[in-house]
């Protein structure tokens, strides 16, 4: 494994990933505390999934692996696979169409996508047909044609050698890509591996399963990744999200280890026991970020000397100065600095020792806004108005803070409410007074008050 050389053959690529797979599964487990809550196996891939569940010891697993690619090599040479992104359903047909029987859907990676194994001429051409037609195809770089017809030969010879195989009772759930029913309890004898490099690989159905018993995060073990895509394909087919990750990838070195794959895991949602990597010590949650809550009433000097100011004959003492609302131009907007730090007659007015803003206060801002408001749009005998909202900052005792709001409507008369903010949280709306005004040419009772329903 680390030989500076390429490893090439069937006898020696299939162990050393083997190799890889398991050496990964128990580094995450035993250094850095991730233990799977479920394994999938793909094709070679189910020997190492094996070993990560407990249903074989290391040792026949690597029989498995080592007999299985030892007897492949015979037929090296002989087949060729390819993947396409069509549904295997399709692929099938297509195959029946053009009457091809050397051929064979081998793996079934996800709802749109599928590799096939058979005669080397006959599956080139298949690809060569389909990307005429502009369907995604391409080769796979193998020689042998496993899951397929052309491995028949050298199946009794598997099953005489691994007759001497122990297999036991996975200790973690096992999604079996070689059953018919991904679900079923797997007995990873003979029998099984010489149906694993037989059958056609049910890998999306054994996804799909898991997905439904409900694991969303799904990390590859491999030297680089080649399922993360189908398993993103087959989650969404099912309209569900899942986290597809990547342990290693080609050419891309890890000076940190499988650190990477571990933060990965753990932004995932996947469970990760830290006391394994870091024994001493606790776990501690990450900062969060500093906000600020500045208030953007204004504060400070100069607010007496605003609302004195604010005393003259254009801007009125309780209703304010008027803000236009260039965005909403039927708003209109009043806004003042109302309080006995302001206006000290109204620390006159007290309710159990605690000054109050009087009645007459709401009535004369709402006659005000509605006063102006009518002197602004001369059109029909009646001037229509909407909500005229009062609100004030956190509860003070000495001042607070009010903005007027008034919105007209052409349609008909509505009120003009005047609403308040009061106690916690802040900001919190509720109405006090509610009064409805219209300008009227013969009587000059033109409003009148009633309670907030």
């Amino acid at each position: 494994m680390t030989a500076p050389e390429t490893v090439t053959g069937i006898d020696k690529v299939q162990p050393t990933i083997f190799a890889m797979q398991t050496a990964l599964a128990a580094t995450m487990e035993q250094s850095y505390g991730v233990r799977p809550g479920a394994v999938v196996g793909h094709s070679l891939g189910e020997a190492a999934a094996a070993v990560a569940a407990g249903a074989l010891s290391l040792e026949d697993g690597a029989r498995v692996i080592c007999r299985r690619s030892k007897l492949m090599c015979r037929i090296s040479g002989a087949g060729a696979m390819a993947s396409v992104e069509l549904p295997a359903k399709q692929v099938n047909s297509e195959l029946m169409a053009r009457g091809i029987d050397d051929v064979a859907v081998s793996v079934v990676a996800s709802p749109q996508s599928t590799v096939i194994g058979g005669a080397t001429e006959t599956v080139r051409d298949l690809v060569a047909r389909w990307e005429q037609r502009d369907v995604m195809a391409r080769e796979v770089a193998v020689d042998v044609a496993s899951h397929s017809p052309q491995v028949d030969p050298i199946l009794d010879d598997l099953a005489a050698a691994l007759a001497d195989l122990k297999p036991m009772t996975p200790k973690v759930p096992y999604y079996s890509a070689t059953l018919f029913d991904p679900r079923e309890r797997p007995l990873c004898d003979a029998r099984y591996w010489v149906d694993n490099l037989r059958n056609t690989v049910q890998f999306a159905a054994a996804v799909q399963a898991a997905l439904e018993d409900g694991y969303r995060v799904f990390a590859e073990l491999s030297p680089h990744p080649l399922l993360t895509r189908a398993v993103d394909q087959t989650a969404r087919s099912l309209d569900m999200s899942a986290a597809a990750l990547a342990g290693m990838r080609r050419e891309q070195p890890l000076p940190l280890g499988l650190r990477g794959l571990l933060t990965d895991l753990h932004s995932a949602g996947a469970a990760v026991d830290f006391s394994v990597l870091y024994p001493a010590g606790r776990l501690v949650d990450t900062p969060l970020p500093a906000w600020t809550h500045p208030h953007l009433f204004i504060e400070g000097e100069g607010q007496e000397q605003r609302a004195q100011g604010a005393c003259t004959i254009t801007v009125h003492p309780l209703l304010g100065s008027h803000v236009r609302l260039t965005e909403q131009p039927e708003r209109h907007v009043w806004q003042a600095d109302i309080g006995t730090a302001t206006l000290s007659w109204l620390s006159d007015h007290q309710v159990h020792s605690v000054a109050a803003l009087p009645g007459a206060a709401y009535c004369e801002m709402a006659l005000a806004a509605a006063g102006r408001f009518s002197a602004r749009r001369r059109r029909s005998a009646t001037s229509p108005l909407s909500k005229c909202s009062c609100s004030t900052s956190r509860p003070r005792s000495t001042q607070s803070r009010r903005w007027m709001r008034q919105v007209s409507s052409a349609s008909r008369s509505r009120p003009i409410r005047t609403v308040r903010l009061r106690g916690t949280p802040p900001r919190r709306c509720m109405p006090s007074r509610t009064i409805r005004c219209r300008r009227h040419t013969t009587s000059p009772r033109c409003w009148r008050r009633t309670r907030p329903v």
